[in-house]
């Protein structure tokens, strides 16, 4: 299930993850989901992810029962409104 939209901020790297930055309009940090970079293809993630920056985004999640989309991400894509669609 999609999850958003949010206003991408930045994307980080900790030690063991690739972290969003999700705002509202206002630019208040709303969450802060992460992805381990030990996953496959963390730098074409990374990569992706940093060229939504400035952007509304959604993100998903493989399993919300076990993971939650506001701790947790396995994709993220620019925001396109139903009515665009």
């Amino acid at each position: 299930m999609t999850f958003g939209p949010f206003l991408l901020k930045s994307v980080e790297v900790t030690d063991d993850s690739l972290v969003l930055i999700l705002t509202d309009e206002k630019n208040n940090i709303l969450f802060r989901p992460k992805r381990f970079l030990s996953f496959a293809y963390s730098a074409e993630y990374q990569a992706h992810a940093e060229k939504l920056v400035g952007k509304l985004v959604t993100t998903e999640t493989a399993n919300e029962l076990k993971n939650s989309p506001k701790e947790w991400w396995k994709s993220v894509r620019a925001y396109v409104p139903d009515n665009i669609k």
